[in-house]
């Protein structure tokens, strides 16, 4: 009876063990998968750190995308028209067919998309609590939802 005593006692230890060392070994991995960067876990960074960096960078993701599209709009747009210039008022005509129908398909690639997206959004809120779903709902409101395709 002692020696099974032994064997289970020297089995749970083992087993704790292999737990710990399986837990630290994938510690930085949780960490980055509950919001805190690889540059957090490399830095050390202190959570005070952590929050001053978070707000830093999302500040600036959020206006460099606006901006970025804007740019990006205005940038196709004096391209269209320098093409329109060269050409002749039936290539012009020719011209305007593609770039609408390049407008329609775009149209319904972002319509797909953000049909994905919203789907995605309403499967992860299903997978939350009561109380984690009206965190998250203030946190996609505050970043104005899901990010928008580019």
């Amino acid at each position: 009876m002692n020696k099974v005593k032994l064997f289970v006692g020297l089995a749970f230890l083992l087993a704790f063990a292999a737990g710990v060392s399986v837990g630290l070994a994938i510690k930085p991995w949780v960490r980055e998968r509950h919001g805190i960067s690889p540059l957090s876990h490399e830095l050390n960074l202190t959570r005070e750190q952590e929050k001053q960096i978070e707000n830093i960078w999302s500040k600036i993701i959020h206006t460099a995308r606006e901006r970025h599209t804007g740019q990006r709009l205005a940038i196709e747009k004096e391209r269209d028209e320098k093409i329109r210039g060269l050409l002749t008022d039936e290539q012009k005509a020719a011209y305007d067919a593609v770039a609408v129908e390049f407008r329609e398909k775009e149209k319904e690639f972002r319509q797909g998309r953000k049909a994905e997206i919203d789907q995605a959004v309403e499967a992860t809120k299903a997978l939350l609590s009561k109380r984690q779903r009206v965190k998250y709902e203030k946190l996609l409101e505050e970043r104005k939802g899901p990010p928008p395709m580019p």
